[in-house]
């Protein structure tokens, strides 16, 4: 998405997994996120970013066990 703020305000929600003709994978967060009910007068001041390098899209078990890996080979390298 090009303009998060412009498409926030013409469509009354903060993203594209969100409208009704959309039926892909990765509605999840974004349903939590809407349920917080922030106006789109708000569309400007916030952000969203992906912290993750590469989309999350149908991956949250993948993601634990991605991210339970990297925690046991700190723990075991003490870092």
């Amino acid at each position: 998405m090009k303009d998060g703020v412009s498409f926030w305000k013409k469509y009354n929600i903060h993203h594209p997994f969100l409208l009704a003709e959309y039926r892909g994978n990765g509605k999840k967060y974004h349903k939590f996120f809407a349920k917080l009910n922030v106006d789109q007068s708000f569309s400007s001041e916030i952000a969203f970013v992906e912290l993750i390098g590469f989309p999350t899209t149908s991956m949250a078990k993948k993601i634990i066990n991605y991210f339970a890996n990297i925690y046991f080979q700190m723990k075991t390298e003490n870092i």
